[in-house]
């Protein structure tokens, strides 16, 4: 009953949320951060992964102290808005147009900001349990049933290494790919934000930490835009 559970959870999850987004063109695209029935659909299917995949596995949510896990998201929040910036004045240096080819629609009411940030959480949270979670489980099982399937024992501990590594690449690349719709400059921005959440995920056994800072930077760029465009 779990494996055609899980069946049935990869092939509306790849369906519907891993698969579209990869072949997205970076046009210039305008997106409604208000609060939808997709965003509580997004919520619902997170919690279920969560559950699922963290929660069920671990038993208990595995946070030290609530100081530990402000100071733990704050410093993953640090290295994602530091690697932007790098990325920012590598790419300024080598004269490639960082242009994001994405508008906000705004209105102008407290209501909709409100909105607009509880949508930021949920999709952030959507985004590790997606990625950081579901993704990385699947895939390594599907190596783990191949090799099963062909008989291969490796018993080379740096083969084994290797391959975990290529099975985390995977997984990040993906995630760099779905942000497609907004230029190059953010998939490679992705790329390595993939690597620090998901690192922070493996190191403390919870993906909350990654959603917290995930949550808070495009929160930043958000009010950051905003600022923009009014000054």
């Amino acid at each position: 009953m779990k494996k055609i559970i899980l069946c049935i959870e990869i092939f509306v999850i790849s369906l519907f949320f891993l698969i579209p987004p990869l072949f997205v063109k970076p046009e210039y695209i305008t997106i409604n951060l208000a609060l939808s029935y997709n965003s509580i659909i997004l919520l619902l299917i997170s919690l279920l992964l969560f559950y699922q995949f963290e929660y069920l596995k671990s038993n208990k949510l595995i946070i030290n102290t609530k100081k530990q896990f402000v100071k733990k998201s704050l410093i993953c929040l640090l290295l994602l808005k530091l690697l932007t910036f790098f990325l920012i004045f590598i790419f300024c240096q080598l004269k490639i147009d960082i242009t994001n080819p994405v508008e906000y629609q705004i209105e102008n009411k407290f209501i909709f900001f409100i909105s607009v940030f509880s949508n930021f959480l949920i999709s952030a949270f959507f985004e590790e349990c997606i990625y950081r979670l579901f993704l990385p489980f699947i895939i390594y099982n599907f190596f783990v049933k191949i090799y099963n399937l062909i008989n291969i024992k490796i018993k080379n501990t740096k083969l084994i290494i290797l391959g975990k590594i290529l099975i985390e690449l995977i997984s990040i690349t993906i995630f760099a790919l779905s942000h497609r719709y907004s230029g190059f400059i953010n998939v490679t921005n992705a790329f390595f934000s993939g690597i620090i959440l998901r690192y922070f995920a493996i190191k403390n056994k919870t993906i909350l930490i990654g959603t917290v800072s995930h949550f808070l930077y495009n929160s930043i760029n958000f009010i950051l835009y905003i600022t923009e465009k009014l000054f």
